[in-house]
């Protein structure tokens, strides 16, 4: 009979690997909690393990986020964290907090203060469309006094669109070429409270560009809290470069777009964990402002169950 070891954050997720890997036979010689932190559990197969042993079925949980599209990798590590459960709402629960344990979550604190975030991400992903989510619901909704300016003169019509969005809102908005005419813009708009920059998104080898977007938002003496917007369907072996070549302007956080779009969900679970930067909003339609969530644990939890999170 073969002995095994197993470690992991917590001991129910140890239990649970040993539960699933080797049967619910197995004995448990041991188990001890490790200087690090984790726990470490010894088990011992049972008699005939190595001849016998079939392919575990996966658990309820492993199947709701193989039909979320998460990788392999993300599936085990979510399911080990969260442990064994037999219904929607208990797995609901056990990812809510494995999520808990993997991924932070913080947006920009609207609601008091002087803010200016702005948006920033590659060609397409919706950057526009989400900055007047939020400024909508930060004017109309919180009652702040709100501002808009747009960098983005590359896009034919660019300016043309937040302009129709800002006089919806009915907000002020300019528009700034370099950081003297961002510098310009923000004297401009100096009784706003809250202050939403749209960026243009470039061609991923347009590091110049990018080299110029990050001497507006860091060298014009405005601290700006930026937040990197990333499709929900975006595919994972693009993931990585898409992150680090975004790296240059100091983003603070993730924000995920078009999750409504996909039934893929890799890229919203796997952005956080590879960047290290906290999740702050989610988009979830076509609708202004309705359609914009700060993201958090439960509401990542029934995305990826399939789930309302009221459920």
């Amino acid at each position: 009979m073969s002995e095994h070891t197993y470690t992991a954050p917590r001991l129910h997720t140890a239990l649970a690997r040993v539960k699933r890997e080797l049967g619910s036979d197995a004995s448990i010689l041991s188990s001890r909690q490790l200087a690090g932190g984790e726990f470490e559990v010894r088990a011992r197969a049972p008699e005939g393990y190595a001849s016998t042993r079939r392919e575990a079925t996966p658990s309820l949980l492993e199947r709701l986020l193989s039909r979320s599209g998460l990788a392999k990798e993300l599936i085990e590590l979510l399911s080990e964290d969260a442990g064994d459960t037999q219904t929607l709402a208990g797995a609901q629960n056990a990812l809510t907090e494995a999520i808990h344990s993997r991924i932070t979550f913080e947006a920009p604190n609207l609601d008091t203060g002087r803010r200016v975030v702005a948006l920033v991400g590659p060609t397409g992903v919706g950057k526009t469309t989400t900055l007047a989510k939020l400024a909508a619901d930060t004017a109309l909704v919180r009652r702040r006094a709100v501002g808009m300016i747009t960098l983005d003169e590359y896009r034919i019509g660019a300016a043309a669109q937040i302009q129709l969005y800002a006089d919806l809102i009915g907000i002020p908005l300019e528009i700034a070429r370099d950081r003297q005419s961002f510098e310009r813009a923000m004297r401009r708009l100096a009784d706003a409270e809250v202050i939403f920059l749209d960026t243009a998104g470039r061609a991923p080898r347009d590091r110049g560009a990018q080299a110029a977007l990050a001497e507006i938002l860091h060298l014009s003496g405005t601290e700006v809290n930026v937040t990197l917007c990333i499709a929900a369907a975006t595919r994972s072996d693009e993931l990585q470069g898409l992150i680090e070549r975004h790296n240059v302007l100091r983003p603070k956080s993730i924000t995920i777009t078009k999750s409504d779009e996909t039934q893929r969900h890799d890229a919203t679970v796997a952005a956080p964990m590879l960047s290290g930067l906290p999740l702050a909003w989610m988009t979830t339609g076509q609708r202004v402002p309705e359609d914009v969530e700060r993201a958090t644990a439960p509401g990542l939890a029934a995305l990826l169950c399939g789930l309302e999170e009221s459920e």
